[in-house]
């Protein structure tokens, strides 16, 4: 019985900001700050039954959603 409520499963969350990875800023405030998404990922650190991977997301007023292609 103990052993059914161990943790099997580590996701990693990660953000970066473009404007500090020497990424291109697609616009600025009034402030002069760059307004450009950071860019998230989830990466599967340990999973049994999954390979170790990533993938990008952005959260929205809708909710949170994977993006295709990066």
């Amino acid at each position: 019985m103990a052993w059914a409520n161990c943790v099997t499963v580590r996701l990693m969350l990660s953000r970066t900001d473009p404007a500090l990875a020497g990424g291109e800023v697609a616009a600025v405030d009034l402030d002069g700050r760059p307004t450009a998404a950071p860019d998230r990922r989830m990466h599967v650190v340990v999973a049994p039954h999954l390979p170790h991977s990533s993938q990008a997301f952005e959260i929205t007023a809708d909710g949170v959603h994977g993006i295709a292609g990066r």
